[in-house]
């Protein structure tokens, strides 16, 4: 039994389909449409039914799908009628062939392992419609089989190798191919390799409250946060490449003890190895969280004044140790012009604030700031917490007044620098 979505809904689920198995427009649809069943399919008879398609897919009021529009679509899409009346939130078996769609319903193991062993490696490609296994498993929730593929090391999505993150964390698979060597490669290297992959999996280990899953995916973190820190760099970042809005919405709705693991501050270390053999490292947060701070403050969550508070230590102590670092910049940098005249140094003090300023950078997307302190081996990446969001909390709104108090004094920290100089 299933709920039958309204014509907007069905609409709109139908638009997503029929982009998703590779027709380029509605037209090209709907071209398809008309040589299945044997019509003509010219320009005009395309045109009719494009603007049939165009009221069903806006949901137009008494313009919905029709009953003999389904068996159609149901072939073309390689759906069922259930999942397309239901817009997507009720699947049902498609036939009986083994297939990447069918074994995503499955929830027995010994059926899992036997698709994995196949000779064929179906598993290890995409079907007809450009999908693999774990796409339909992410489409049905099936998150007992992408538990199981992740827990006996079927798949990984953070190698261990920090030297080699950069776009992912270095997913793959120890699933065998068959020879030769470049067969059933578009599992390892195509779709284990999308970030958006690790996402929509993140989305719904956090559904499931799996916060051992989620340490193993790295899901606090971004890879692109492992080759910035080394560089003390934070341009040419694009930290919302990968953004997953489901995955955001999902950190918002959690429990608390899923939300106090998202707004944790996490360590990352430096490659570099230092001549003092002192191991060095940043400090980081979330990187999507201001988005949630927004989604928590927006929807009263009992969590919010928790996470403001753990925002505003990060905040607090990045603009202190920031400060540090600066200050002891510009000592050392006035150290070349300390010729025992005093006054001379007190003149020479603006030119190496504005010396020593200038290594200091932010970057709006992701609100990151990173500074190379003067002395070797010394120097500060991170990101830092903001929200636009407002409450009728006088608590809340004290907490979110603080967290923008230090946003703000480290965005602007030149401007005290400024003011000493007038």
């Amino acid at each position: 039994m299933f709920t039958l979505k309204d014509n907007k809904e069905i609409g709109a689920y139908l638009s997503k389909l029929i982009r998703a198995r590779g027709y380029k427009s509605d037209r090209a649809f709907c071209k398809a449409y008309l040589e299945h069943e044997h019509r003509e399919a010219n320009d005009d008879e395309v045109r009719k039914m494009a603007n049939r398609m165009s009221q069903m897919l806006r949901g137009a009021k008494g313009k919905g799908i029709q009953v003999y529009d389904l068996p159609v679509f149901c072939d073309l899409l390689g759906v069922t009628c259930e999942e397309i009346l239901s817009a997507g939130t009720s699947f049902v078996q498609n036939g009986s062939r083994v297939t990447n769609y069918s074994i995503a319903f499955s929830k027995n193991p010994k059926v899992w392992e036997d698709y994995i062993n196949r000779e064929d490696k179906l598993i290890l490609n995409p079907d007809e419609y450009g999908k693999t296994l774990i796409d339909y498993a992410l489409d049905f929730k099936n998150y007992k089989l992408i538990k199981y593929l992740i827990k006996k090391n079927y798949i990984w999505f953070d190698s261990g190798k920090k030297d080699r993150y950069c776009m992912t964390f270095g997913a793959g698979t120890s699933i065998e191919r068959r020879n030769p060597i470049d067969v059933d490669t578009f599992f390892q290297y195509t779709k284990l390799q999308e970030e958006q992959l690790r996402m929509d999996v993140i989305a719904l280990a956090v559904k499931n409250k799996d916060k051992q899953i989620l340490d193993e995916l790295k899901a606090r973190e971004i890879p692109e946060l492992y080759y910035k820190v080394n560089f003390w760099n934070c341009s040419q970042l694009d930290f919302y490449e990968n953004y997953s809005e489901d995955m955001i919405e999902q950190v918002i709705g959690a429990s608390d003890e899923i939300l106090d693991y998202f707004t944790d501050s996490f360590e990352i270390d430096l490659r570099i190895k230092f001549k003092d053999g002192i191991k060095r490292s940043n400090r980081f947060i979330f990187p999507y969280i201001s988005e949630v701070l927004d989604g928590l403050i927006e929807n009263n969550h009992s969590f919010t004044h928790i996470a403001l508070k753990k925002c505003i230590k990060h905040n607090k102590k990045t603009y202190e140790s920031l400060k540090k670092m600066i200050e002891e910049s510009i000592e050392k940098e006035l150290e070349r012009y300390n010729f025992g005249d005093d006054e001379y140094l007190k003149q020479c003090r603006p030119e190496a604030i504005n010396r020593v300023l200038s290594d200091f950078e932010y970057n709006e997307n992701g609100r990151i700031i990173a500074f190379r302190g003067f002395a070797v081996g010394t120097g500060i990446v991170t990101n830092i917490a903001c929200t636009n969001a407002e409450s009728k909390d006088v608590k809340i709104q004290y907490l979110i007044n603080e967290l923008k108090k230090y946003f703000d004094k480290i965005v602007d920290i030149a401007a005290e620098y400024r003011l000493e100089d007038k």
